[in-house]
């Protein structure tokens, strides 16, 4: 097992230096220039040295990847050309709104889109079955920025009973103030018996939460579906309805588990999935995580940021599917 874990550490990081080596030669061939961006229009020659030297792009290319990989396992991720404060800091500030949005949204899909798979294969080619798999067919095929825009002209354009964007409305944010615990504004808000400024962030997160789930909800229910169709055409289920044991045992105590083995990769792939495409939820309700963050700063061409905000998305992601794969291990015995 520990023989295991470490093999995949050594894998874990060969892969993140992967994407760091792609992420710095894409910043450095990409039009724009972050000088151009620190000094504005018609800098001098004088300016335009000086700023170089400081950002190290008057070294050679190898060169600066060595010291960006260097600097990088230091901890240092550079200087956001945007805020003019460290990558790390804003990173640090902002990740936790993106974790709780993707949190929410990953509950969100488990506890809807497999119940609703199994509904769909235990009533196969059913009125149901094919109504799950329309709108399964449905989430998938919806841009995901189309749908944040539909919810809010519905919801807070025509109803006006949810908030437009943000994570909180200001005012009770400034009245009804809680110290910072763990980063999630509903948690540290709770935790605070701050009952208004919960009820405001839970407002803030229906809409984001719910253009972030269709998608990975629809995935989560069509391969829930599918592995329970397959579970259920084992030969050891028809041996166990054969002993007469009950339809609920067999599907729920037996099949489902045999099918929830394989989706443990698969809802350790989704969060990967859902922490990507939260960068295009949060920019549409100017949600205040790491997505909009990077959005400006590809914007701005502020590569510092860009880079760092790309190497914790794919730490994030691979660090899931390790957990992902150790689960592995205490739900099936066959792999100890």
């Amino acid at each position: 097992m520990s023989r295991y874990i470490l093999q995949r550490l050594g894998m874990l990081l060969l892969i993140l230096l992967g994407v760091l080596v792609i992420t710095f030669v894409i910043s450095r061939v990409l039009p724009g220039s972050a000088v151009e961006m620190m000094l504005g229009a018609r800098p001098t020659e004088e300016q335009i040295a000086a700023v170089r030297e400081q950002l190290g792009l008057d070294r050679s290319m190898p060169e600066q990847l060595l010291l960006y990989i260097g600097d990088t396992l230091r901890g240092e991720f550079g200087t956001s050309l945007l805020t003019k404060r460290p990558v790390l800091v804003e990173i640090a500030e902002r990740f936790p709104a993106t974790l709780e949005l993707v949190f929410f949204s990953l509950i969100l899909v488990v506890c809807a889109g497999i119940p609703m798979g199994v509904s769909a294969a235990l009533h196969k080619n059913s009125t149901s079955d094919y109504a799950a798999r329309s709108v399964s067919a449905l989430g998938a095929a919806m841009p995901t920025f189309i749908v944040a825009m539909i919810l809010q002209l519905v919801f807070s354009g025509w109803l006006g009973v949810l908030p437009l964007q943000g994570r909180i409305d200001g005012l009770i944010q400034l009245d009804y103030e809680f110290p910072t615990v763990t980063g999630f504004y509903t948690v540290d808000s709770l935790l605070a018996g701050q009952w208004a400024a919960f009820k405001s962030c839970l407002l803030h997160l229906i809409m984001p939460v719910l253009a972030l789930s269709l998608s990975a909800l629809a995935i989560i229910m069509r391969i829930t579906r599918g592995m329970m169709i397959e579970a259920l055409g084992e030969e050891f289920i028809m041996t166990l309805r054969a002993y007469g044991l009950s339809p609920r045992k067999v599907n729920y105590g037996y099949a489902l588990k045999a099918a929830l083995i394989p989706l443990l990769t698969v809802i350790g792939m989704t969060f990967g999935y859902m922490l990507g495409l939260s960068v295009v939820v949060e920019y549409v309700f100017d949600w205040p995580g790491i997505g909009g963050f990077m959005v400006g700063a590809i914007v701005r061409s502020d590569y510092p940021a860009v880079m760092g905000v790309t190497l914790v998305l794919a730490s994030s992601y691979l660090i899931a599917n390790l957990i992902v794969d150790l689960l592995h291990f205490a739900a099936d015995p066959r792999l100890r």
